[in-house]
């Protein structure tokens, strides 16, 4: 059983899990584990996936300390999106061959089903040439992280279910969900004339949403991003309805 099998079947798992748990979450209704949910998807579905691998280590749009960029890494891959090492050299390919014949996972290419669960028909790492992460291949955290991988998603799963086993619905299944479910949403209805608008004439199909905006928590001004992917703040334009919840985190947290 190989790794990029075990990646994809814990990321399904968390998908088809992340409404169960939400209703679990709204049945108990208790004050703290409201709290520990929402605390859990600030910290490791925006500040680990959406600020940490992708806007941090993947397009380098912003600079911070190396404790806080640690911190970003680890909690990265609580969001089991992949190891960051891994995501960065998709996407970084992807941005250079958007909607193009070479992306990976271009609803456009593979089909609307694929690219939503990211099914590519071979590893996609096998495809993009590791030059693309030259600089992350000098970061030691990184290459710990990439190696240890399953044992630290393994090692906190286990450490929640000892304290209370309905923490893991709530600070594991929840959170890794939902940034599973935003990653989804950028590959195919964000890539899709269909779904939003443009405020930009990219080369590829991509569109803001104010629908996926908001169920993405801020993840859905794709074409601005598309357009400016050094940008940190999605909603650079200034439009007075568009917003950007990570960028916010970044401003208050992360400089």
């Amino acid at each position: 059983m190989n790794n990029t099998f075990i990646l994809r079947f814990l990321q399904q798992v968390n998908t088809w899990l992340l409404v169960p748990s939400i209703i679990l979450l709204f049945y108990i209704n208790i004050w703290y584990y409201y709290f520990f949910a929402f605390v859990s998807i600030i910290l490791i579905s925006k500040i680990g996936a959406s600020i940490g691998q992708h806007r941090y280590f993947t397009h380098k749009s912003f600079k911070t300390s190396e404790i806080k960029e640690k911190v970003m890494a680890f909690l990265a891959v609580l969001s089991t999106t992949g190891t960051t090492l891994q995501y960065v050299t998709v996407h970084r390919y992807h941005h250079i061959n958007s909607d193009n014949g070479k992306d990976l996972h271009s609803p456009h290419e593979i089909g609307y089903w694929k690219s939503f669960w990211h099914w590519y028909v071979d590893n996609p790492t096998e495809k993009v040439p590791l030059s693309l992460i030259r600089d992350l291949l000098k970061k030691s955290h990184l290459i710990f992280l990439h190696k240890w991988y399953f044992a630290i998603i393994s090692t906190y799963v286990l450490f929640l279910s000892f304290i209370d086993i309905k923490l893991v619905a709530f600070c594991y299944i929840i959170p890794a969900g939902f940034s599973w479910w935003s990653s989804a949403v950028l590959s195919l209805p964000l890539h899709l004339n269909s779904q939003g608008y443009r405020n930009f004439e990219t080369s590829d199909k991509t569109v803001n949403s104010h629908l996926w905006n908001w169920l993405t928590l801020g993840e859905g001004l794709h074409n601005n991003h598309h357009a400016r992917p050094g940008e940190y703040d999605f909603a650079f334009t200034k439009n007075p309805w568009e917003w950007d919840l990570s960028a916010f985190i970044v401003k208050k947290l992360l400089l």
